[in-house]
């Protein structure tokens, strides 16, 4: 049987959280993540003038994910209508 992956949605809304978003792009946040059991981190950057540059890789689009070397596959968006 597939297990089901787990997906963690870290959301600043409309405005923007930079610390939040700088917290998150670590290897740290990403090892702590998948200890947890989960495997996928989506960021909703909103306004916010950090993206995360450190746990993608340079020239990375927004909207694609990206396995990361932790097992944990990260992508990142600024605003959509619904988060279906």
């Amino acid at each position: 049987a597939s297990e089901m992956g787990r997906t963690v949605l870290a959301t600043v809304g409309t405005t923007s959280f930079d610390e939040l978003v700088r917290t998150l792009d670590s290897t740290e946040a990403l090892e702590a993540l998948r200890a947890r059991g989960y495997n996928a981190l989506v960021l909703q950057i909103g306004r916010g003038e950090v993206v995360p540059t450190h746990i993608l890789p340079a020239g990375h689009h927004e909207g694609v994910p990206h396995a990361t070397a932790q097992g944990v596959t990260v992508s990142y968006f600024r605003f959509k209508p619904n988060l279906d």
